[in-house]
């Protein structure tokens, strides 16, 4: 995936309400990507700062954070 198409992906479902993911929703979100390359682009979001590791297998956009302070708590909901 690259970054654009990652952005406009995030974007929509973050419209939608949807900011914490785990690594199997997210390569749902792709699935044109094989395993590695799905990691290595995963990897390179989290660097960049458009995703943010919340724990092992557990991502958050971090553009599109509500302001309603239950971020903790759908990312425990998600382990």
């Amino acid at each position: 995936m690259n970054q654009t198409k990652a952005i406009t992906v995030l974007r929509a479902w973050g419209n939608k309400g949807y900011y914490v993911f785990t690594k199997h929703e997210l390569a749902k979100l792709f699935p044109s990507d094989n395993p590695k390359t799905f990691t290595e682009s995963l990897n390179r979001l989290v660097k960049v700062g458009l995703l943010q590791r919340a724990c092992r297998g557990i991502y958050v956009n971090t553009h599109a954070i509500p302001p309603d302070g239950y971020t903790i708590e759908r990312i425990a909901k998600k382990e």
